[in-house]
């Protein structure tokens, strides 16, 4: 009996343990979704500076 129940509450601390890990995950897989929206975004804007700087330099296409 005492076997069983050292396995019931060692089986605790792993869900909460698993739970955390994933908390985790989650976490750094927002903070990576995040920067690669920042990422993206600074490319459009450079990509418009670009076509705008262009446009003034060699005229129409």
């Amino acid at each position: 009996m005492l076997k069983k129940l050292e396995l019931v509450s060692g089986i605790e601390p792993l869900t909460c343990a698993l739970r955390m890990r994933t908390s985790l995950k989650m976490e750094v897989f927002d903070q990576k979704a995040t920067a690669l929206r920042a990422v993206s975004s600074a490319n459009r804007e450079q990509s418009s500076a670009i076509s705008f700087v262009s446009m003034n330099t060699l005229g129409p296409q």
